[in-house]
């Protein structure tokens, strides 16, 4: 081959692929341990420390620092750092990087890059499948805990009907017993029972429509004063969820924040931060 890295015309992108072919000819630089004393004394890591624990040169970090110090606390004692980051290797399992081969292997035992990338696709569709399965497993819990919450409300002419018996039928003011009656239910609803039925059904149309504007409430005895006891709060006293306006002011909202809703939050919190 031509010596392209002395010839004055040839491109410089030529240059600089024949420099890198004739790297290829240069011995390689074998690989020798150094244990936290020899890696405090060599310059060029006494540079890589400084990037690293200051985001600065070696010759601006904080003046008075013994980088030598620093370095040796943050490696540990020099008689065991082989053990710790060479020797331990030998006892660290991985899957083998021919799929066809079951049993794992030592990480030692690696010693190219191209299995050491099977190893780490490997790895890492391992550990998404055991993501998936714990996302669902979550989901799982979160949707079996959320029924659990659901409160069965029954209407005031269903509570009269299930009532067989005149005298604790009367006893519901509600309800009423109707003897003229033929067949079940005899107990029904009473004139006030009506009412009652109709100014509940009259509420919950208004907060499905959304007509119901709690924020008109100025206090918190006025703002809980339209909840119906036995049902989904319509009104409540508190601070900001679901970015609503004036996030640290507590004032009269629509709806609160069931125990369920927090749980889910917490659920999707976790299975965003899951990490193996």
């Amino acid at each position: 081959l031509a010596d392209l890295q002395a010839a004055s015309g040839a491109h410089d992108f030529l240059k600089g692929a024949f420099s890198a072919h004739l790297a290829t000819k240069q011995q390689l630089i074998k690989y020798t341990f150094k244990n936290s004393d020899e890696l405090a004394a060599d310059p060029e890591y006494q540079a890589e420390f400084a990037q690293t624990e200051y985001k600065v040169n070696l010759a601006n970090i904080p003046q008075g620092t013994d980088i030598v110090t620093k370095i040796k606390a943050a490696l540990g004692p020099a008689d065991q750092m082989k053990a710790k980051y060479t020797e331990k290797l030998s006892d660290v399992k991985i899957p083998n990087p021919n799929p066809e081969i079951k049993e794992q292997t030592n990480l030692a035992a690696i010693t190219n890059i191209a299995d050491l990338t099977t190893v780490l696709e490997m790895l890492k569709s391992s550990n998404n499948a055991a993501k998936a399965t714990k996302i669902k497993k979550l989901e799982e819990e979160l949707k079996k805990a959320q029924g659990a919450t659901k409160v069965t409300t029954k209407t005031m002419e269903e509570v009269c009907k299930e009532i067989k018996e005149k005298v604790p039928c009367n006893e519901n003011l509600n309800c009423k017993y109707n003897d003229e009656k033929k067949e079940d239910p005899k107990c029904e609803l009473s004139d006030k029972g009506k009412q009652k039925a109709e100014k509940e059904a009259n509420q919950e149309t208004g907060e499905k429509d959304g007509k119901t504007d709690c924020s008109t409430h100025q206090d918190q005895k006025s703002c809980e004063a339209v909840n119906t006891a036995g049902k989904p709060a319509t009104c409540g006293w508190r601070t900001e969820k679901d970015n609503e306006d004036e996030k640290d002011k507590v004032k009269c909202r629509n709806g609160s924040f069931l125990a369920t809703k927090k749980f889910a939050l917490r659920m999707a919190a976790l299975i965003g931060s899951l990490e193996y």
